[in-house]
């Protein structure tokens, strides 16, 4: 994945996919407060938890650490974009490219 740098924001913090990691920055400083490698896009919070699309899936992260809680799996053949997710109830929506997926 060779685009630019993705953010995306929420009342807590800004997770920012650098490429190649997600990093959590804290909102009064920007100050950085976790990082997680290997993954495919920012992360989202939904249900309390931080979602951040990795190859192969999604990584339920804690929020407040980065540790990783658990991991959904989701075929996306072979997807080479960035991946962005949110949630609309109990869907989460990951937008590959220009197309947009709803996984229950």
């Amino acid at each position: 994945m060779t685009e630019g740098a993705r953010t995306h924001a929420d009342k807590a913090s800004i997770t920012w996919w650098t490429g190649s990691q997600t990093v959590n920055l804290r909102l009064s400083d920007l100050a950085p407060t976790w990082i997680v490698n290997g993954t495919s896009g920012p992360g989202s919070m939904v249900a309390g938890q931080m979602l951040i699309p990795v190859p192969g899936g999604i990584a339920a992260v804690s929020p407040s650490d980065g540790a990783v809680q658990r991991m959904i799996a989701v075929d996306r053949g072979e997807t080479t974009t960035p991946i962005v997710l949110a949630s609309a109830g109990e869907t989460i929506l990951e937008q590959r490219g220009d197309t947009l997926f709803a996984l229950r």
